[in-house]
């Protein structure tokens, strides 16, 4: 929500069919497609299946599947875009829900890898409604399998070379390597910092729980159930 009370919600999505926009506002208890209805549009949908095995579309001037809007300080919208949709041809993997006596199986489709210029920042004008900024980020920063998940500001000059600010981007892949990206704001710069260290790293043998019933992980028929396993995760 930001300052004078608009509200933005975003939806990591699979393909553009079923979800037709990954960033909206909420106008007169509808959703509209934000900043744009053709920007939420990457033209043949939001994964790749020319490639093998098929990829996040590398679109950089649309939004392929967004994790996180966020409003800084300065009244701007951050859209945070993974890169990395869920391809809903795959249902590889099992969430397993235990609710009282009962057993619900969820099947959750596997999220694709990341092609260059689906994974970005993108900084929109809540004034005028215009895109003022976009970052991409190399693979050495934004790897292929990560998961970029939120993100948090320090505007103050003096954090950043530009006198821009900085922000601070969670990496939680469940698929390892986790981390926090840095970004320049005002350069366009960023960098890894903490990689794999155990405070980023997911926690042994944690359980999160849903609903007050755990939350675990069967990754496939013939496979031993575990724990979920993401890793840091901005709150």
């Amino acid at each position: 929500m930001s300052n004078t009370s608009r509200k933005f919600s975003n939806f990591p999505r699979s393909d553009v069919k079923n979800i037709p926009y990954t960033v909206a506002e909420l106008l007169n208890g509808k959703e509209v497609p934000y900043p744009s209805k053709a920007y939420n549009l990457p033209p043949g949908g939001a994964i790749n299946y020319t490639v093998t095995p098929p990829l996040g579309a590398n679109y950089v001037n649309y939004l392929v599947s967004v994790q996180s809007v966020v409003i800084d300080p300065a009244n701007r919208l951050w859209i945070l875009d993974t890169g990395r949709p869920t391809d809903p041809k795959t249902n590889m993997m099992v969430y397993m829900f235990p609710l009282s006596s009962l057993m619900t199986l969820l099947m959750h489709d596997k999220q694709v890898n990341s092609a260059y210029g689906g994974p970005k920042l993108v900084g929109v004008d809540l004034t005028t409604n215009k895109i003022f900024k976009t970052i991409v980020f190399p693979q050495t920063v934004a790897y292929p399998d990560s998961y970029l998940n939120d993100i948090r500001f320090d505007l103050r000059p003096s954090c950043s070379t530009s006198g821009k600010g900085i922000g601070y981007i969670s990496d939680s892949s469940n698929e390892g390597r986790n981390g926090i990206i840095v970004v320049d704001l005002g350069s366009g710069k960023s960098w890894r910092k903490l990689e794999n260290v155990p405070e980023v790293r997911p926690a042994n043998r944690f359980v999160s729980f849903v609903c007050g019933d755990p939350w675990l992980n069967n990754p496939g028929k013939g496979q031993p159930v575990s724990f979920t396993s993401t890793g840091i995760d901005g709150t």
